[in-house]
């Protein structure tokens, strides 16, 4: 009776790790969604209201509580404390913000991207910038839904499958 406990806890097991797996991908989505609607926001703002980063920043982080717009607030705070150049204060914030998520090496470049450019005195420069990012967070978006729609079950069976058939060699 114990053993077929212990053997039903370790197809259970394996399946969670499945779904853990499946799950991390659309939290990855989920995470690229958010920054790019933080990012079209910001750049809303930009082209229409023309203000210094600080306020604008204040702004738009205070609109929401999601982890794009906790990174916008986590930038303004160290722009006021530090006055430091937005390029390095953007990528620490950046980094610290998306420490412990999902989010590919790629994903992390666009993110950090955007600190490169943001507060650029050129206009035009910006705005093809803002451009740029828009297109590239939509095909790493398009490359996460279809990853998640291609692996995210597979995850699942194989979690479960793993489960079953180290199970079967233990029985």
């Amino acid at each position: 009776m114990l053993k077929m406990i212990g053997l039903i806890a370790l197809v259970a097991a394996a399946g969670f790790a499945g779904v853990q797996k499946s799950a991390e991908l659309k939290e990855r989505i989920r995470l690229l969604e958010d920054f790019l609607k933080m990012m079209l926001d910001l750049k809303s703002r930009i082209d229409y209201f023309k203000q210094p980063l600080l306020p604008m920043f204040q702004q738009t982080s205070a609109k929401k509580n999601t982890v794009a717009y906790r990174l916008l607030d986590r930038c303004q705070t160290e722009l006021r404390e530090k006055q430091g150049e937005i390029r390095s204060i953007w990528l620490h914030a950046a980094e610290e913000t998306y420490r412990k998520t999902p989010l590919t090496k790629e994903d992390m470049q666009s993110i950090c991207h955007l600190g490169s450019f943001i507060g650029q005195t050129n206009y035009e420069n910006q705005k093809m910038q803002f451009e740029y990012l828009e297109k590239r967070l939509e095909e790493q978006l398009t490359e996460a839904r279809e990853e998640s729609r291609v692996k995210g079950p597979m995850y699942r069976r194989i979690g479960f499958f793993g489960g079953a058939v180290a199970a079967l060699v233990l029985l």
